[in-house]
């Protein structure tokens, strides 16, 4: 229950392992929080998404220490991956994108490969996607956490 304790409240009727799958990508608190609870197909993950996305992104972008990042439930409903970087393109990365993010390439998701993706913050910046609450947060960070240094 710790881990899904650090994910936070879920919004009213959903369980805690849905809410970390919509927001990292991850189905590691399945194992805390019991069968039944995960997500187990595409549409029932755009399902959650249509009732508790707009909740779920507000409080996201509320938080400070997220800017410069969205949770995987916006990167899957965008479409688009960002790229990879560093030369790690080809069949490792794709293997390691498997059922729980839906054939869809997210290294948050914990894959542990960091740094394999361009960062979501270059990725927001360069798209021009960076709200200026979000550029405020960034600008008062100590630069060591950064992503664009």
């Amino acid at each position: 229950m710790a881990y899904a304790r650090r994910i936070g409240a879920a919004p009213t009727g959903l369980p805690a392992a849905q809410k970390s799958h919509l927001l990292t990508g991850s189905t590691h608190a399945t194992g805390y929080m019991g069968p039944g609870q995960a997500v187990q197909t595409r549409e029932e993950f755009d399902d959650l998404v249509a009732m508790h996305g707009g909740a779920l992104l507000k409080e996201w972008m509320a938080d400070p220490k997220r800017a410069g990042t969205r949770p995987f439930f916006w990167w899957l409903a965008r479409g688009e991956e960002r790229p990879i970087v560093a030369g790690y393109e080809g069949p490792v990365c794709r293997e390691a994108s498997h059922a729980r993010t839906f054939g869809f390439y997210h290294e948050e998701a914990g894959f542990n490969l960091h740094g394999v993706q361009e960062s979501q913050e270059s990725y927001l910046r360069r798209h021009g996607l960076l709200t200026a609450a979000e550029k405020r947060a960034i600008a008062a960070r100590p630069a060591a956490m950064n992503d664009d240094d």
